[in-house]
């Protein structure tokens, strides 16, 4: 039996459908999750309905190091993995491979 829809597509008497159920159930029923959080009215009105908000449960932006820092960071760690490697090469030419 087919279901009967209204003018907006939805089902008949449930208003639009939103992912396959109706609209006004899935809004009155949805759940916070890592994308949609609540803010506090108060707190829109204070910032003047601004609806640009940073997501509060975003992993914490990348710091850029200075570029000083950056290369000496990264020449440290070659220098761990060239010890490393003279350390595997030796290894290999004890074991004959």
């Amino acid at each position: 039996m087919k279901e009967e829809q209204d003018a907006e597509g939805g089902q008949a008497g449930g208003g639009p459908d939103f992912c396959g159920t109706p609209l006004v159930s899935w809004w009155n029923n949805r759940e916070e999750n890592e994308r949609a959080w609540r803010v506090p009215a108060a707190e829109l009105l204070a910032a003047g309905c601004n609806l640009d908000r940073k997501n509060p449960r975003a992993k914490e932006d990348i710091t850029h190091l200075p570029p000083e820092e950056l290369a000496a960071s990264i020449l440290q760690k070659e220098q761990r993995i060239a010890e490393i490697m003279g350390k595997i090469r030796k290894l290999l030419a004890k074991h004959g491979a």
